[in-house]
């Protein structure tokens, strides 16, 4: 029996061993070809999400909420540390195993705001209730099911149709990853030296603006935001890191005056008759590189250091969908995501959002090539609407969390800082909206001597 066994090994092994030596040049390069890396870890990711089961945990605050900002950062921080586990080799390549994401969304459907966050039922979920209850005892944690209770199936799949109308977009960053925006941090700073007209008290929140916006919608009218961000290990984290210290290093020791190329210098010599400048030998400078910054250059070097000190997010992307009927639609309604996403740009030295032109709903170019936007967009609009209720990225498919790298597509990095500043729980002070939703009474359990019986 053990010879037959051998046997049989034997002849397989042979077998496989010939046909490599006759299709290596075949089978070799379409293993290390990326295109083909690309779709076998897409494939097999499919395959793995396939057998999960979705879920939406919404979310509602107390009603006297008096938790600042940071109070988020803390949440994403203990995400960050039940989430931030790469997979090994083995499953990543065949079970389809991934650094998972998440959604943070926000909702006004007719006026009444809804906080969601959307995950894979019993895949971490207690990692999310325990990081909110920690910062927001008062808080309430209902569980929904998916697709059933999921909020986008309350409108066609079919949108724009005769019926409905949509403005959407995609948010990327106006400059390279490393490059902070405005937080809460900033925002509490200007309110304390005064420099903030909107506010006098230090809980400066510009979520308070969109969701009054939000609670003023008409029946009819829908506005989802939506976040989709993955926490990045060390391991995803490095080429983010490596970008940011060659941004400090090119900040901080740049030299007082960039060399000459050889025909600058020949030139100067033939036609003005200036000889190139030597050093003495063993001279040196005097001034340290990093005194030679201007003040703007220090600010960008601190505010990268700082930013790269915190757990990072990777963000894949940012979006918004305004959808209502005919007879509701406002286009200028978007204009409540606009401005909120550009209280968070920090000036021209530093970073913030714009909209994203390979995935916003608006199409224009010269004639003759005009004739073809109507449809073009009509297109765009279908694809955008797919790509948010399913969760999807706007570049599908992608080889993996490391290569996210494009930030002009839509996929850039956040610290945690930074991501609690643009989705948190607001306080009632700073948004004191009936619309958003609030737990009107603290629930605790019964007192010991009460019978129970």
């Amino acid at each position: 029996m053990l010879a037959e066994i051998s046997f049989f090994l034997n002849s397989v092994l042979e077998a496989f061993w010939q046909f490599l030596k006759s299709w290596y040049w075949l089978v070799l390069p379409a293993i290390f070809w990326p295109p083909f890396r690309i779709m076998w870890i897409f494939w097999r990711k499919e395959i793995f999400d396939s057998k999960q089961k979705h879920f939406f945990l919404e979310v509602k605050i107390p009603k006297e909420n008096l938790k600042p900002v940071r109070a988020m950062e803390d949440v994403l921080n203990a995400i960050w540390q039940g989430f931030s586990e790469p997979p090994y080799f083995w499953e990543k390549w065949w079970y389809g195993l991934r650094n998972l994401d998440f959604q943070f969304e926000v909702v006004s459907c007719g006026g009444e705001i809804h906080f969601y966050i959307r995950s894979l039922l019993g895949y971490k979920k207690d990692v999310f209730e325990a990081a909110i209850y920690s910062q927001y005892p008062g808080a309430e944690i209902t569980v929904k099911e998916f697709p059933q209770d999921d909020y986008t199936g309350t409108v066609p799949k079919t949108i724009p149709n005769e019926d409905w109308m949509m403005h959407a977009a995609d948010y990327t960053f106006k400059k390279p990853d490393p490059y902070p925006i405005r937080t809460y941090a900033d925002f509490e700073k200007e309110a304390e030296l005064g420099l903030s007209p909107e506010a006098e008290s230090k809980r400066v929140d510009p979520m308070a603006v969109l969701l009054e916006g939000m609670a003023a919608m008409k029946s009819g009218e829908q506005l989802w935001f939506q976040i989709k961000p993955v926490p990045l290990p060390a391991k995803y984290a490095a080429p983010y890191i490596k970008q940011a210290h060659q941004l400090v290093d090119k900040l901080s020791f740049r030299k007082a005056e960039k060399p000459k190329s050889i025909i600058k210098e020949t030139v100067a010599l033939l036609f003005e008759g200036k000889k190139p400048e030597k050093k003495a030998a063993g001279e040196i400078e005097l001034i340290a590189p990093e005194l030679r910054m201007t003040a703007e250059e220090k600010e960008i070097v601190e505010g990268v250091r700082k930013k790269m000190d915190k757990p990072l997010f990777l963000i894949c992307p940012i979006r918004f969908i305004y959808l209502a009927k005919k007879e509701v639609y406002f286009p200028a309604r978007w204009r409540l995501i606009a401005n909120y996403m550009g209280s968070f740009d920090k000036g021209g030295s530093m970073n913030g959002f714009k909209i994203n032109s390979h995935t916003y709903t608006r199409i224009t170019a010269p004639p003759p090539i005009n004739i073809f936007d109507k449809r073009r967009l009509y297109v765009r609009r279908r694809r955008f609407f797919r790509l948010y209720w399913t969760r999807l990225e706007p570049r599908r498919p992608m080889d993996d969390i490391g290569n996210f790298a494009n930030w002009q597509w839509g996929y850039y990095v956040l610290n945690s800082e930074e991501l609690a500043s643009v989705f948190h729980f607001p306080s009632r002070e700073a948004a004191p909206s009936a619309g958003v939703p609030r737990v009107e009474s603290k629930k605790a359990e019964a007192p010991p001597e009460v019978p129970m019986e």
